[in-house]
């Protein structure tokens, strides 16, 4: 059986060498962060000179990577997991650079269907005084346009500082499409980034495409804001992707007024009081002030879909203990996601903050998409297991039907089966972390689990209520 290298982790780290044949001493390192933006494709890798640079899934960033200063030339590659004989090459050639002592954004964009996936090989702003005791406290930022809607429209750049409505936002740019603006200054961190149509004004509602709602710009020495498709349940779903030196990632959804979004909950909580562990059996969520979305949700089982508004809201919660407790959910514009709940509970509520996971129902024609959490903890005298996720057939398992490794409680993966054949019975497998003889609990993917492309499905990994034992089960809900 052919052996495969394990393509995907909990965290994707991109080991890149430069492709130039410049090997001068006096070569400066730069750092670059790549995002996949590749609208049909399911996961990216990025191949030069015989070797292999990394492998993103749609919307993941990489880590910032050190690389020599010069000229890139690379393929991209869309991956089969389960057989590396059937990857497919979507780009051959694509160049990229790098700069001495800077910071560059390489966004891997297009789509496989029009031919045209590429690398724009972005600059971001930079603070020059960053470091410096005299520094003038500006923030410095940049925004690049490459979302693809409506025939690349122009468009035009528009900052509202916080407390101001859109019609006394300002004009930061005007912008075509592959185009980056110039340099953004501005002295508060709290903005909303709202985008028009070029030529027309935020007052009108109907002329904006996009708003961020309100968020923070951090100061930071380097930091950028790309403008592209996103996972939105139709095509055309804008989002912002905003990468600053020395914090997190963000993606920030479509906070468009008179849209709206879809949230369903997963209940995985249990009661752990005196070593005994009850399970809760009903939880109450809401996600809005008033209750009117207000839904039980069973132990072991999903919601169904809510259609909610655009906006921010706090998620309360009732499961017989308390209901003081709540936290922060954003519904994106044509956006679905689902809020797990999770880990113990005690008189303040969960323990542990809710997993917030967009759900990607882009329909990959050639790919069924699987999403698998998490959720089983430990007993009261031992930490939640770590874990290993085998995709197997036929119920063989060995090495080479890893997917994953290393899942952490409360963590996920993604992951693509290429064109699965109706003729082979699969099955999720989940392992103690580097053993492979035996599996703590499988799940076949037959009935309505059944692998299909075009088709995106979720479960999660629990414990049995009735047993105790783990098992994993289909949180997958159709949409609305």
């Amino acid at each position: 059986m052919l052996f495969r290298q394990f393509l995907l982790s909990l965290s994707v780290i991109l080991f890149i060498s430069a492709c130039s044949n410049d090997d001068d001493d006096d070569n400066r390192d730069g750092n670059s962060v790549f995002l996949h933006l590749v609208t049909d494709a399911a996961q990216v890798r990025i191949e030069g000179n015989d070797r292999n640079y990394g492998t993103l899934r749609f919307e993941q960033f990489s880590s910032s990577v050190a690389l020599t200063e010069g000229g890139y030339t690379v393929d991209l590659v869309e991956i089969d997991q389960q057989n590396l004989a059937n990857n497919e090459t979507i780009a051959r050639d694509v160049k990229f650079n790098v700069r001495p002592d800077r910071n560059k954004f390489q966004v891997i964009y297009g789509a496989i269907a029009q031919n045209n996936a590429q690398i724009a090989s972005l600059e971001m702003a930079r603070d020059d005084d960053f470091a410096d005791e005299d520094n003038d406290e500006n923030i410095y930022f940049n925004v690049t346009h490459l979302y693809t809607g409506a025939n690349r429209p122009d468009v035009d750049i528009y900052l509202a500082r916080d407390g101001a409505d859109a019609a006394e936002a300002t004009l930061q740019a005007s912008l075509s499409f592959a185009e980056t603006s110039d340099e953004i200054v501005i002295d508060e961190s709290s903005q909303e980034l709202i985008v028009v149509l070029a030529g027309t004004s935020p007052s009108d509602s109907a002329n904006i495409v996009y708003r961020s709602g309100r968020e923070v710009i951090y100061d930071a020495r380097e930091q950028a804001i790309v403008l592209a498709e996103s996972v939105g349940l139709e095509s055309n779903t804008i989002a912002a992707y905003y990468y600053a030196v020395g914090f997190s990632p963000e993606i920030w959804r479509n906070q468009l007024d008179g849209e709206t979004g879809l949230v369903k909950f997963v209940n995985a909580l249990v009661d752990v009081e005196d070593d005994i562990t009850s399970y809760l059996d009903s939880v109450t969520v809401s996600a809005l002030s008033d209750s009117a979305s207000a839904t039980d949700v069973a132990y072991g089982s999903s919601s169904e879909y809510q259609e909610i508004a655009t906006g921010n809201y706090r998620l309360s919660f009732d499961a017989g203990v308390s209901t003081s407790w709540s936290d922060n959910l954003r519904i994106g514009a044509g956006v679905a996601q689902t809020v797990y709940f999770f880990g113990d509970v005690d008189q303040s509520g969960p323990l542990t903050a809710p997993l917030k996971s967009t759900d990607d129902f882009r329909q990959l024609s050639n790919y069924a998409s699987l999403q698998l959490v998490h959720l089983v903890p430990g007993d009261s005298d031992e930490d939640a297991p770590v874990v290993d996720l085998h995709l197997t057939k036929d119920g063989f398992l060995d090495a080479s039907t890893l997917i994953a490794s290393g899942l952490q409680f409360g963590g996920s993966v993604t992951f693509y089966v290429r064109n699965p054949s109706q003729d082979d019975t699969y099955s999720l497998a989940i392992t103690r972390n580097g053993q492979v003889s035996t599996a703590l609990f499988t799940l076949a993917l037959d009935g309505d689990a059944s692998l299909k492309s075009g088709l995106s499905q979720q479960f999660a990994a629990i414990k049995n209520s009735a047993s105790g034992a783990a098992e994993l089960v289909n949180v997958s809900v159709a949409l609305p």
